[in-house]
């Protein structure tokens, strides 16, 4: 969250810097749709993913029956993901922009965001487990967007829209392998696998700020709010991003696939044209 409130503050400081600038060169800036020619822009950079609320995704790999019977045991009861921390990943973009002082904005682009995850579970003093996690996500996306308000001086606008995007998660990889301490060679109780594709459709509700920075270069950040799995759950495949379907040991089973909540933030840097 300290990341967005750093970006949060950087866009809002746009339109003092711009104010300076105007100031200095003693010149005033006129802002109109017709000093594009063909009025769209191109954007490029960030995009981070945070899993919200009591996800499956963001609970441990391990389970109460991987290894451990003690009743003390901090494990999660049902497998998870493990992806409890920000996950990263690219943007591109491309906005159209319609209407007296570009009120109305109709992005699409397109994300690639890459689920990682690794976790230690001591067994012994000697022996331990390591669990590795890991999902790659395309997402091309189409949404709309309106101004809700233009400073002039320092040309920037904020905006809210809404996307509608379709995830395509692939190449998973899972695996576990137990390491002993005492003996570099040791193999045993080691585990690899995968879940099949999986491709959903998730509604996102967002906000953002556009400023420019110079010379039609502008920064581009926006936060929403997204379900990642709204339509086309499928409850024979599982949970949308845990490390597998069944427990290790077998003790538990996933017949379901719940709604998987996110916190999705792109930080961009837009050329119009």
């Amino acid at each position: 969250m300290k990341i967005i409130v750093i970006i949060l503050v950087l866009v809002l400081s746009l339109g003092t810097l711009q104010a300076q600038n105007s100031k200095l060169s003693n010149k005033k800036k006129i802002i109109s749709t017709k000093q594009y020619e063909w009025n769209y822009s191109l954007a490029f950079g960030a995009s981070f993913t945070q899993l919200l609320t009591n996800s499956i995704g963001k609970r441990s790999m391990y389970v109460q029956d991987d290894f451990n019977p003690d009743p003390d045991f901090t494990g999660s009861p049902k497998p998870g993901g493990s992806f409890d921390g920000t996950q990263s990943g690219l943007e591109v973009r491309m906005t159209l922009y319609y209407g007296e002082n570009d009120k109305y904005k109709v992005p699409f682009g397109l994300t690639y965001t890459f689920f990682r995850a690794k976790e230690l579970l001591p067994i012994t003093t000697s022996l331990d487990a390591l669990f590795a996690n890991s999902y790659d996500m395309v997402s091309p996306y189409v949404g709309f967007d309106y101004q809700i308000k233009h400073f002039w001086k320092g040309n920037v606008n904020l905006y809210a829209g809404a996307l509608i995007k379709a995830n395509i998660l692939f190449n998973h990889e899972y695996s576990r392998v137990l390491r002993n301490l005492n003996d570099p060679e040791y193999q045993g109780g080691n585990d690899k696998g995968s879940k099949p594709i999986a491709f959903r459709l998730a509604p996102e509700l967002r906000l953002g700020f556009e400023g420019e920075l110079a010379n039609d270069w502008y920064l581009n950040f926006n936060v929403g709010i997204s379900i990642l799995n709204l339509i086309g759950r499928d409850g024979e495949r599982g949970e949308f991003l845990t490390n597998q379907k069944i427990s290790s040991l077998g003790a538990y089973v996933e017949t379901i696939e719940n709604f998987e909540f996110a916190l999705q933030f792109s930080l961009l840097f837009q050329y119009r044209i």
